[in-house]
């Protein structure tokens, strides 16, 4: 059975996040000053590693080679406006 979970994102540029195996994102905002996401996701799966970023507005965007970043959506923060990406990796065969 599926269940709604937040989990919290630091203001670092890039971070890694363990989260239940196929975690559906749903949405991006700000909880109790923090900057957060919700996913749906089924608690007996087993955890996997996901990639976000987290580019300020007015903030050099950094290439990401062999990846692809999902705009996820943008939230602010104080004064600040963050644009919350996740990125996924390319295979080439």
């Amino acid at each position: 059975m599926k269940e709604i979970w937040r989990f919290t994102l630091s203001t670092d540029s890039v971070q890694d996040l363990r989260m239940p195996g196929g975690a559906e994102i749903t949405a991006v905002g700000v909880q109790e000053g923090k900057i957060s996401l919700w996913a749906g996701v089924i608690p007996k799966n087993e955890g996997e590693e996901r990639t976000f970023e987290l580019i300020k507005t007015g903030e050099p965007i950094k290439p990401f080679p062999d990846a692809r970043r999902e705009l996820l959506g943008m939230v602010q923060l104080g004064r600040q406006v963050y644009h919350v990406f996740e990125i996924h990796e390319t295979v080439d065969f």
